[in-house]
């Protein structure tokens, strides 16, 4: 039961802009210790915008100014916001896809269906993305128009970052107490643990970008000893929810690799074939049961002046010893002769993955020989000698 003056002190809190976070507080304070099951409050942001400022209030320059910056920028991301739901619909009807139901994966093949780029900087290439992702993340207002600040550890200048310690120390006292008395019944901890595989801590880039505070290699250290303390109870199953909010899932990508199909000659024989390109080369290979011979456009292997090229060309069927066991046919186009073994390689590669185990696809992939080489030679830059030597520079 709340006493009359407690009622007075809430019911005037609420009634000043803003302050409605600082009554929330003490309210909470009043009702009694928060128990075991009641979850910590999520560090972040106030989640109450602030208000218009009343031009009657008494308001000194520098609180004015900060609410003003704080109100504009929440105005600003919800114009943001709208604008951007805006531009998904137009884009999902011109795309001819359904608005409700038009993910960020559709909006990012639409954007490079329509506005193809080839830029090396990806920063320069069209986005189009949430408010949220593309404007560095603010604080939303920290106090009210009483100069009170809402959150109780305003003045350590990372309220959030300790309040993520405060409630790692919370926890762990609840911990003890339960480990006590489960210790003075007789009863020993159970075997149940947490299964924390297949993910792994926050960084600390995104540990800062979570709490909106900018974050030091020290707080993060610390930050990382305390949870790791924590793991170690026998009771620490029972707070899983509080410590996968800061770990982050491992996905290993795994490609399906797709081999070509297996056809037959008028002889019989098992052949399939494949394309591939490297930088400006183009190149088509077809791989048939045989004895070692290769033709390409028209020559042997000695079409390469260069023994490197030559090897690079043979290399896979060396990897999986299987040298004499069929014959190349390739039509290679363009680019120079680094650029045409490179893309013989390739296809090459995919063609014996239709002939070969599973195992040694595995062995292929491992060897660097089913990865796309993406790389091009970067354009000369205009008033430089080239990608980026740049002239000599003369005083005199």
């Amino acid at each position: 039961m709340l006493s009359l003056r407690l009622e007075e002190q809430i019911s005037r809190l609420i009634s000043v802009p803003g302050a409605r976070r600082a009554a929330c507080q003490l309210w909470k304070t009043a009702s009694g210790p928060r128990s075991f099951a009641t979850e910590t409050a999520a560090a972040g942001s106030v989640n109450d915008s602030p208000k218009a400022i009343d031009p009657k209030v008494k308001v000194n320059k520098a609180m004015r100014a900060y609410l003003e910056r704080a109100q504009a920028h929440n105005m600003f991301m919800k114009q943001q916001t709208s604008e951007f739901e805006i531009g998904r619909r137009h884009l999902a009807n011109m795309m001819g896809e359904d608005p409700e139901t038009f993910t960020q994966e559709d909006i990012d093949r639409s954007i490079q269906y329509l506005l193809p780029s080839n830029l090396f900087q990806r920063s320069s290439r069209p986005i189009m993305r949430p408010p949220e992702e593309v404007f560095p993340q603010q604080k939303e207002a920290q106090f009210g128009l009483d100069g009170r600040p809402f959150h109780p550890l305003f003045y350590t200048g990372k309220p959030n970052y300790y309040q993520i310690l405060h409630d790692i120390r919370d926890w762990t006292l609840q911990l003890n107490v339960l480990e006590d008395e489960r210790v003075r019944k007789g009863r020993a901890p159970p075997d149940k643990k947490l299964n924390l595989s297949g993910t792994q801590w926050m960084t600390k880039d995104e540990l800062a970008t979570l709490l909106v505070e900018k974050m030091t290699p020290h707080m993060y250290r610390r930050f990382i000893l305390s949870m790791e303390r924590l793991l170690l109870h026998p009771y620490v199953y029972r707070v899983e929810e509080f410590v996968r909010k800061y770990r982050k899932a491992l996905i290993e990508e795994v490609i399906e690799i797709q081999a070509p199909a297996l056809k037959k000659d008028e002889a019989g024989r098992s052949y399939t074939e494949a394309y591939a390109n490297r930088k400006t080369c183009h190149a088509w290979v077809t791989l048939k049961d045989g004895t070692g011979k290769v033709d390409i456009n028209g020559q042997d292997i000695l079409f390469f002046p260069r023994a490197s090229d030559r090897l690079q060309i043979m290399f896979p069927l060396q990897l999986l010893d299987r040298m004499f066991q069929f014959d190349i046919s390739a039509k290679v186009e363009y680019g120079g002769y680094s650029g045409k073994s490179g893309a013989i390689r390739e296809a090459l590669t995919k063609c014996l993955t239709a002939f070969v185990s599973k195992e040694e696809v595995e062995i292929l992939r491992h060897a660097g020989l089913l990865t796309h080489d993406k790389r091009v030679k970067e354009r000369k830059k205009v008033g430089f000698r080239g990608a980026r030597a740049k002239p000599t520079w003369r005083k005199r």
